[in-house]
């Protein structure tokens, strides 16, 4: 187990950037877990060579414990032939992206994801245009991983799915996913059409030709695969998705007690309908 107690370390000022900068999560491919229920979740994904486990140093006497969950992850992280790099507590600290911290952390390679060249029945896919919001795209993910959504593409201008607040927010449900980051339109379009995939707008009930969720059948109600679009907190979706041809624009039929749904309640709402329709169509 290697030890670190200066930030003049080289592995250390990588690891910081690691936790805090997009640009070295996006070059490396590589993020940050924190805490113990997301270093839970990424050691059973943890096979990469460049893969660490990271406790602070208090951390790792508080696992010496009997029962200690603490100690069950090391001795995970040990089967698993895990790097472990131990840091002095004020580097931790100086890591750390929450107030009080735990002491732990994984650093994890992600799998190189692309666009399906294939789909099948029933397996929908979430498009997320231009969410700003961390807290608000993790609670998204979240929702399309219990709907079960498989793959979550982003356009281009999207917050990153895998920053620190995203993965928190969303409770690691990103390492459940086919997370495509940085879509165009242009792509997206080209990527529809070539697997006929038709894309719904989620859209206000007061715009031209939007059908209720509840009410619409057509596509909704077939086995067909399916691209979810969610809009940004505010603007909603932009010009260039509303302009893909045979787009089905649905809105929710909420009561008029408020404006409007946060974005992950009203993902929520829409697949959740969906799959239920699944579930019925699939009884015997």
């Amino acid at each position: 187990m290697k030890h670190i107690d200066s930030a003049a370390n080289p592995q250390f000022k990588q690891l910081a950037r690691l936790a805090t900068e997009a640009r070295e999560r996006r070059e490396t491919q590589r993020v940050w877990l924190e805490g113990l229920r997301l270093t839970e979740a990424g050691l059973a994904r943890a096979h990469h060579a460049h893969d660490q486990l990271v406790l602070a140093e208090s951390t790792i006497q508080a696992a010496q414990e009997p029962g200690s969950r603490l100690g069950a992850l090391i001795e995970r992280a040990l089967d698993q032939q895990l790097p472990i790099l131990s840091l002095a507590d004020k580097l931790f600290e100086h890591l750390s992206q929450v107030e009080s911290h735990q002491g732990v952390g994984l650093v994890l390679e992600r799998p190189p994801d692309s666009l399906p060249s294939s789909c099948s029945d029933w397996t929908d896919f979430v498009v997320i245009d231009r969410l700003q919001d961390p807290g608000n795209l993790g609670s998204l993910l979240r929702t399309a991983a219990a709907a079960g959504i498989r793959h979550v593409l982003l356009m281009r201008g999207s917050t990153e799915a895998f920053s620190p607040k995203a993965l928190r927010s969303g409770m690691g449900a990103q390492l459940s996913l086919s997370v495509i980051e940085d879509l165009s339109p242009g792509e997206l379009s080209d990527w529809l059409h070539r697997l006929g995939i038709p894309l719904v707008l989620t859209v206000a009930a007061h715009e031209s030709e939007a059908l209720s969720l509840y009410e619409s059948q057509g596509p909704l109600a077939q086995p067909q695969t399916l691209a979810w679009a969610f809009g940004q907190e505010g603007a909603g979706l932009s010009e260039d998705l509303r302009a893909i041809p045979s787009a089905l624009r649905l809105h929710i039929p909420q009561s008029t007690a408020v404006e409007s749904l946060n974005v992950a309640a009203a993902a929520a709402v829409c697949l959740f309908e969906r799959r239920r329709r699944c579930l019925m169509a699939q009884r015997p």
